[in-house]
């Protein structure tokens, strides 16, 4: 596994704006973690305030995964999605029941 100030580092593929939203703050962080019932992870929270969302570099593309609807052995993760308001409604679609991994 590559250490996170690699991931850091390279994380975002930069010279694609699509997905990006201002920056990231505090109140939307304090909203998210409301909405959700959980404390955000710090590591996701550093990435999202580098850029809120975008399109993640293709070294990053796929997290490893049990056999699922997509592959045998990874989940795409082609971008990621900004906190902004109103995006508990995707959230919830990014679930087992939608063939997501628990």
């Amino acid at each position: 596994m590559a250490p996170f100030e690699e991931v850091e580092a390279t994380f975002w593929e930069a010279q694609n704006k699509r997905m990006m939203l201002p920056p990231l703050t505090a109140d939307l962080i304090a909203e998210a973690e409301r909405q959700l019932g959980v404390a955000l992870p710090a590591d996701l929270i550093h990435l999202l305030r580098i850029q809120n969302g975008g399109v993640v570099a293709p070294a990053w593309d796929a997290c490893p995964a049990e056999p699922n609807a997509w592959a045998g052995d990874h989940v795409p993760f082609e971008h990621e999605l900004p906190l902004a308001p109103g995006f508990r409604a995707f959230v919830e679609r990014l679930s087992p029941s939608a063939g997501y991994p628990g």
